[in-house]
Formats: C-alpha cells, sequence, structure tokens
C-alpha cells in the first residue's frame, strides 16, 4: 500500500477474482448457514420418524407375542383335554379287559 500525503492509503490491485471471492464470503456463509439450518431439520425429522417407527414396532411386537402367548395357552388346554379323553378311554379299555381276563379265569 502505499501512502498519500492526508492518510489516504491506497490498495494496490487486486485479481477480479479474489474480489468477486470476498465480495461473495457473506452470501457464502448465508448459504452455509441455511444448509446447516435444513440439516438439522433433516436430522429432527429422521429422529421423529424413526422413535415413532420403534413405537409402532415395539406395539406391534407386543401385540404379535401376546397373540402367540394365547394360541399357546389354547393349544395346551386342548391337549391336555385330549390326554384326559385318552386317560379316561385307557382306563375303560383296562376295565373291560380285566373283566375279561376275570371271566377267563373263572371259566
Amino acid at each position: 500500500m502505499t501512502l498519500l500525503g492526508h492518510g489516504v492509503h491506497i490498495a494496490p490491485p487486486q485479481p477480479i477474482e479474489e474480489v468477486i471471492a470476498w465480495h461473495t464470503v457473506p452470501a457464502q456463509l448465508s448459504a452455509l448457514r441455511k444448509m446447516l439450518r435444513d440439516a438439522e431439520t433433516s436430522r429432527q425429522g429422521i429422529v421423529n420418524l424413526l422413535g415413532e417407527r420403534l413405537d409402532e414396532l415395539e406395539r406391534t411386537t407386543k401385540e404379535w407375542f401376546e397373540c402367540v402367548r394365547l394360541e399357546v395357552r389354547l393349544k395346551a388346554t386342548q391337549l391336555g383335554e385330549r390326554f384326559d379323553t385318552l386317560e379316561q378311554a385307557g382306563q375303560a379299555q383296562f376295565i373291560a379287559l380285566k373283566g375279561r381276563v376275570i371271566g377267563l379265569g373263572e371259566a
């Protein structure tokens, strides 16, 4: 820089690209700030969506396990009833066979 007589400074010439770059810095910073705000908004949206999906998955999983539990209980009850029926039928056959054996022994 050169100094003129009355405190006036004259800057040496700068390339036009450098001048344009310095004038566009505020606009670039503004654009970067907007991009960061948009990214934060997108991130929050994703976090909220994931939270909703996890809540839905938890609810669905609990419902599924409840259905499985009820189905297992129903099947166990049915098997128990069938076992009781078979046990009664077995006892009836045993009594009938015992009666035959006793009848054969007396004959």
